[in-house]
């Protein structure tokens, strides 16, 4: 009876156990074939790759010196193994190839032993998937080169057609690619961390770059991001333990785009991030940050593309201070100085709240920033926070560094700017702008802050500022000045150009140099200060034009609140002036001096007195000079008190001359500058032509900016073609009736006879 109820149990445990078993050996076998498909050795190098302790374990390879180099013929690390290379402690470099047609997936771990290097050579691309992670003690480089090329003139190619394997113990120099090199990327849909021990690079270059949601970390090491196009070469060598890359030698560049909220960090010290490309795209919150939080100076930030550069709603830092590398503020100060930060394209976008810093936050000097942009560069937009923006900030005793535009058109609306502005005793740096043909400022917007519990209104501009208007701020730095240079400057809707200082130090100066100024619609270029004096302004140019309640001002009374800071001295130099619709020009003081304005111009229209217009006052201090020079004082011209229609001339100037006619009968009545001479035999001034209002193309040949971007302001002397007068006819020999012009002592053959009148 037991043994008819423990027959089925047994045969139903029996059964079991097959089943079981049978699956268990189907699933390994599965399980060996994964780990094959993914890591597959080509078995050139002797590379062997074990399942050991739940990693795959990769030995053998070939070892050259210090190098290590590896096969396969695909290469993708899961997520359900880490992937080791088992080095030795000795091997400096380990060279991995993938030699099929498959891009890698890196899914998983990559863990090398003690501080080697590990370079990934696959030409058909490589992705990044959710679970990628780095456990490199050394430098991590990834490409879709089809070669490196090292110092002895050998290659490790992807192509293994060779008699034998490549072995060499020199150092690797460059990085040959393609056709149709691979891109690299990034599938995942959670944010992945990629991070290195400090003061080691991590670098992608690749094809195409598409990056999405990344975290790259390299603090005081290096960050290299390129897309090269086929057949391109590139330079790398070793530098303090790092590597480097130049593209001096590359013609042809792909594309870099980078999103989805991702950073890259490589701040501490001397460190870089590198991105260069064809274009160069980052959108969605990145964050690129190369902090300097060490004594020792910060890394640099640059962006180069061979065509157009779009900053959309993104963060760009070189600041000083601040985090440390745990995100904690720091407790010792920082003197180092801040890094660089250099962008270059062609066309160039900073939109959207996009914010470019170099601020400093200590005591170390901030780095500078300059943009080359080859066409255009655009400042425009704002997000929920705040406008697109470019700073040099100073919020201890560190100097802010300056900031250099170059392009040909500049265009800032939306109330974005350029800032320099100190918060702290460190002197705020310059702005230097130079525009080969325009620029355009405009617009405003009000911003409620939670720090100030107000609301801020940003003018779109150029400010260079100490402290805020408001505010009051103890022992506040020196303002920077400006520097603009273009043919054609447009000021409109709000938009500004300003020195100011709120605290006791002066401000800063303003020179601009122009062909043509228009400020329009409430527009300023204005110097304020408190306590000092306000910031000079120096403005050359040909046409100056000034409507709409615009204001060039250096005063020293912007709140009336009793400052005894002396007003700024204004400075303008133009050809022809105009001002219109309540427009001024004031260097004007509350308890202080006004400042001085001094103004020379061929003519100046105002829509009312000049004495109104212009005015350097002070409440209660003494009054500043105003001082118009003009060739004659008929040029300073009233447009509600013009006596004589243009075209008038016509009505009042005779000029028959009939034969037999008393010459004292005729008469000349002159309506324009200059007066008359005191004999017809006497020159009279230059002569002037109203000439066409468009524009001719030399108008603004004498603002000139040369191959490095150095402006010179000269105006070229033209010289008129001489005009000789008709002063008899004749018959030719083809019978036609030639117009001749003769000695001036000559008789001529009317009844208006010169000579004979002034005996």
């Amino acid at each position: 009876m037991y043994l008819v109820i423990l027959v089925p149990q047994f045969l139903t445990y029996k059964v079991e156990h097959i089943v079981t078993a049978t699956i268990l050996s189907i699933n390994s076998l599965f399980l060996s074939d994964s780990i094959k498909a993914q890591i597959v050795p080509d078995e050139t190098l002797n590379t062997q790759v074990n399942l050991i302790d739940g990693q795959q374990k990769i030995t053998g390879g070939t070892e050259s010196g210090t190098n290590l180099f590896h096969s396969f013929k695909e290469f993708s690390p899961t997520a359900d193994f880490g992937t080791h290379f088992d080095n030795n402690n000795y091997i400096q470099n380990i060279f991995i190839r993938v030699t099929g047609d498959s891009a890698s997936l890196i899914d998983g771990l990559l863990k090398t032993n003690d501080s080697a290097s590990l370079f990934i050579l696959n030409p058909a691309g490589i992705i990044f998937g959710n679970n990628a992670q780095l456990g490199i003690g050394g430098s991590f480089i990834t490409t879709t080169a089809e070669s490196i090329m090292f110092a002895d003139g050998t290659k490790f190619d992807t192509k293994i057609n060779q008699p034998s394997p490549l072995l060499t113990v020199s150092i690797p120099i460059g990085l040959q690619y393609g056709n149709n090199p691979g891109a690299i990327s990034s599938s995942n849909t959670e944010p992945i961390n990629l991070n290195l021990s400090p003061g080691n690079t991590i670098a992608f270059l690749g094809g195409n770059i598409d990056l999405r949601s990344i975290s790259i970390k390299a603090f005081s090491g290096n960050v290299d991001i390129s897309g090269i196009a086929e057949g391109e070469i590139i330079s790398l060598y070793p530098s303090n333990n790092k590597w480097e890359f130049q593209y001096n030698n590359v013609s042809k560049f792909n594309d870099i785009k980078i999103s989805q909220k991702s950073r890259i960090n490589a701040s501490g010290s001397s460190g870089n991030v590198n991105l260069q490309g064809q274009d160069i795209i980052l959108n969605h919150g990145i964050n690129i940050e190369n902090t300097t939080n060490t004594d020792f100076d910060g890394g640099n930030i640059s962006l180069s593309a061979a065509n157009d550069i779009d900053l959309n709603n993104i963060f760009l830092s070189t600041e000083v201070g601040g985090l440390d590398e745990n995100g904690l503020p720091l407790e010792h100060p920082v003197q180092g100085k801040g890094g660089n930060i250099i962008i270059e394209a062609q066309d160039i976008k900073i939109r959207n709240g996009s914010v470019i810093s170099a601020s400093t936050l200590d005591q170390g000097a901030g780095g500078d920033i300059t943009i080359y942009a080859r066409e255009s560069l655009e400042l425009s937009g704002f997000n929920e926070l705040r406008p697109s923006l470019i700073l040099s900030g100073v919020a201890d005793s560190g100097a802010g560094g300056n900031v250099q535009i170059n392009t040909v058109k500049f265009v800032i609306t939306d109330s974005s700017r350029i800032d320099s502005s100190t918060f702290g005793a460190g002197k705020a740096g310059n702005i230097i702008v130079n525009a080969h043909e325009s620029i355009v400022i405009s617009g405003n917007k009000s911003f409620f802050s939670n720090n100030l519990n107000k609301e801020l209104k940003f003018n779109s501009g150029l400010i260079a500022s100490s402290g805020f208007e408001g505010l009051s701020f103890s022992d506040l730095g020196e303002s920077g000045s400006l520097i603009v240079n273009t043919p054609r400057l447009s000021i409109e809707d709000g938009g500004e150009i300003s020195v100011s200082n709120f605290g006791s130090e002066d401000a800063g100066d303003i020179n601009i140099n122009v062909e043509e100024l228009l400020l329009n619609n409430d527009s300023q270029i204005t110097g304020k200060t408190a306590s000092g004096n306000g910031g000079s302004i120096n403005v050359n140019g040909n046409q100056i034009v000034l409507r709409d309640e615009a204001t060039i001002a250096a005063t020293a009374d912007f709140n009336r609140g009793g400052g005894d800071g002396n007003g700024g001295n204004i400075a303008i130099t133009a050809d022809n002036m105009v001002m219109f619709d309540d427009s001024s020009i004031n260097a004007n003081a509350f308890e202080g001096r006004g400042g001085n304005i001094s103004i020379t111009t061929q003519s100046l229209l105002t829509h009312k007195n000049p004495e109104d217009a212009i005015t350097a006052s002070s409440e209660r201090g003494i009054d500043g000079i105003v001082e118009i020079n003009t060739p004659d004082t008929n040029s300073k011209l009233e447009t509600i008190q013009a006596r004589i229609a243009p075209l008038a001339g016509e009505e009042s100037i005779d000029t028959s001359c009939a034969s037999g006619t008393d010459f004292s009968a005729n008469k000349f009545v002159y309506i324009g500058r200059g007066g008359i001479p005191s004999s017809p035999f006497e020159s009279t001034g230059n002569r002037e032509f109203l000439g066409d209002l468009g524009l001719e193309e030399s108008l603004f040949e004498g603002v000139e900016l040369d191959a490095n971007y150095n402006f010179h302001h000269q105006k070229t002397a033209k010289t008129p073609k001489l005009i000789i007068e008709a002063t008899a006819w004749i018959v030719n020999a083809q019978g036609n009736v030639e117009l001749i012009a003769q000695a001036a002592n000559d008789s001529l053959p009317s009844g208006c006879l010169f000579n004979s009148y002034f005996q």
